[in-house]
């Protein structure tokens, strides 16, 4: 009953001790290891002799009958020392501990006995105590019986250890349940949990992880002739029919066709006669288990995937079939990365949507209109996301969190949104990691563009993280920022044209911002690298003549020379009339951009004007499979 208890008090004070460490040290490893084994050295120097040596303690505890004083210091004096040793997050085995202290508690128990009954072997129930306190901290009673029983080859101790360990284990899983290694594990935020049955896991899977997304359509005033060669010289066997907007309205298959050349119908005759009209459809956010509900009921081949009313992905029995075989992977795999406490949804009319993260809210107002206003250019919806982590000790679903910086943000972007007439959705969610959780959210969302801040400074650690996250395991094209600029007041804009610079869609965004104040400038900026390129000044002078119209007297040119991104950023920072910077780069230049220290340096030093940097879509090959 004794080792039952000291063995969970040891565990409860390693994981606070753990804890204490993360919360309210929170210095480097070297440091708190050296003031562990500083506070440790003081504390032995005032311990008698025997203690320089804890081998030689537990040898003696078992071999020989020492004073009680002693024992009780030896026991507390290892209780201590081993909290603050690992407690300081220094690596190191807790095995030794518990037998050290194992040992002391048996001795005290048979000096107890002695002054009773005069009776009890302090050696016997030594190696007794080794066992069962072992068997409390790690909750293995055959093992501790066991590992004690090899150390000591003596069959008299097998029975009372057995004993000892059982009533040790039942005791210390009543006060606190589960192992030590059990909580360290939930402590770094891994929890060993019973796999999810089928029909659990067909309810996880969204429609939008396996879907087709390109899909071959049929326009609605399409005719049975044009029909029937499509389906001729295509692998599939139906067709989605859209309307002008991408409306499924109806879905042909062969058997249609079919039907129609039996009743001696003209070629010319609308699809829209034969069809089955009104599709069953789903959206992307509908689970395995309810699309395989709907095949079987209404015994259907495929079904269209509608998102905003408009066709976004078609799914058919084969990916059902391949996404059966997902489940295998998802057996090993933890659910969401980030639980939702707080959102709002607002019509999805938009053609797109942006997410949007914001975590500072003394920069939430700025960087929310950036984001607005792209999202009106693009006639997109706004999605703005906020994220609260915690501990990896702490489930995400049940940690109790403060959404008040989260929810006036969320207000911030609602009224913006009212401002700029877009819908406006919203998001708080906690977990673990940022990274996770946005990751998670643009896949969950289908984003078509990410915007975040970013200023390269040694300090954004965790934006270098976030944006490598992104660029790595999302697809759509991402935006950062590393200044807001202020959208109410006049700004000079430069849009560098040049050919390792995409300059499409940062033109769009410059134009918005120098249309929202009458006496902002727009230049465009010629790189040149020392050489003439007559491609390039040929689409520099047509991108200057197809804004000309638009733009007018607010409409300058500018040269320089720079042969690529940080030669730019660094040639940009001599120049005084620009306010804002914007330029695009290839995906995985940027990629390589952010982990090389030049790109990061010279973008820490540009903070005289405010830089958006565009990444392009991930681009992806799909391969056709067999026939469906």
């Amino acid at each position: 009953v004794a080792a039952g208890v000291i063995g969970s008090l040891f565990n409860k004070s390693i994981i606070a001790g753990l804890t204490f460490n993360r919360d309210f040290v929170k210095m480097p490893l070297s440091v708190t290891c050296g003031l562990a084994g500083l506070l440790s050295g003081l504390i032995v120097m005032g311990l008698p002799d025997i203690f320089r040596n804890y081998a030689q303690v537990r040898q003696q505890l078992v071999e020989q009958q020492l004073d009680a004083g002693l024992v009780l210091m030896a026991l507390a004096a290892q209780y201590l020392l081993t909290v603050i040793g690992y407690g300081s997050g220094a690596p190191g085995g807790l095995f030794a501990p518990s037998l050290t202290m194992g040992a002391c508690l048996g001795h005290l128990v048979a000096l107890f006995e002695q002054s009773l009954i005069s009776s009890g072997d302090t050696g016997t129930l030594a190696v007794v105590g080794m066992g069962a306190l072992f068997c409390a901290v790690a909750r293995v009673p055959m093992t501790a019986v066991v590992i004690i029983f090899e150390m000591t080859t003596d069959f008299n101790v097998v029975l009372p250890l057995m004993i000892s360990c059982v009533i040790a284990y039942l005791v210390a899983e009543r006060l606190d349940p589960g192992s030590l290694y059990d909580q360290l594990l939930h402590w770094n935020g891994i929890d060993l949990k019973e796999e999810d049955g089928e029909q659990a896991l067909l309810s996880k899977l969204p429609a939008r992880k396996f879907m087709q997304k390109q899909v071959e359509t049929l326009p609605q005033s399409c005719t049975l002739e044009d029909a029937q060669n499509r389906m001729d010289n295509s692998r599939h066997n139906g067709f989605p029919v859209v309307d002008e907007e991408m409306h499924a309205v109806g879905m042909l298959s062969k058997p249609d066709l079919l039907k129609a050349a039996i009743r001696k119908m003209s070629p010319d005759t609308p699809i829209s006669r034969v069809m089955t009209p009104k599709p069953i459809t789903v959206r992307p956010e509908e689970t395995l288990a309810g699309i395989l509900y709907l095949i079987e009921k209404y015994k259907i081949s495929r079904i269209p995937v509608v998102e905003r009313g408009k066709l976004v992905g078609i799914i058919t029995r084969s990916d059902v079939l391949s996404a059966e075989s997902k489940i295998i992977g998802m057996r090993t795999t933890s659910g969401s990365a980030s639980y939702v406490v707080y959102q709002t949804r607002s019509a999805e009319s938009g053609a797109g949507r942006l997410v949007v993260a914001v975590g500072d809210p003394q920069q939430a107002d700025n960087l929310l209109q950036v984001a607005a206003l792209i999202a009106k250019q693009k006639n997109f919806e706004l999605e703005c996301l906020h994220v609260i982590t915690v501990p990896k000790d702490r489930d995400p679903s049940q940690t109790q969190v403060s959404a008040a910086i989260g929810r006036r943000i969320a207000d911030q972007a609602e009224s913006l949104g009212k401002t700029f007439g877009i819908p406006v959705h919203t998001n708080i969610r906690v977990a673990h990691e940022l990274t996770a959780a946005v990751t998670e959210t643009i896949s969950d969302r289908d984003a078509n563009i990410f915007l975040m801040r970013w200023t390269g400074s040694k300090k954004s650690n965790r934006s270098d993280e976030l944006l490598q996250a992104v660029l790595r395991n999302t697809n759509c094209p991402v935006l950062i920022v590393n200044k807001v600029p202020q959208l109410d007041e006049a700004a000079n804009i430069v849009v560098p044209i040049a050919e390792f610079i995409d300059h499409e869609f940062s033109l769009e965004i410059a134009s918005e911002l120098r249309e929202r104040h009458e006496n902002s400038m727009l230049y465009l900026l010629n790189l040149q690298n020392g050489s003439e390129n007559v491609e390039q000044e040929a689409e520099y002078e047509k991108v200057f003549e197809a804004h000309r119209h638009q733009h007018g007297e607010h409409l300058k040119k500018m040269e320089l020379e720079a042969s690529s991104p940080v030669a730019l950023l660094s040639a940009m920072r001599k120049e005084e009339l620009c306010d804002v910077l914007l330029f695009g780069m290839p995906r995985k230049a940027l990629l390589k951009a952010i982990q090389k220290g030049a790109f990061k340096k010279v973008l820490n030093r540009t903070s005289e004007c405010a830089l958006i940097i565009s990444a392009d879509a991930y681009k992806q090959v799909y391969r056709p499979e067999g026939p469906r």
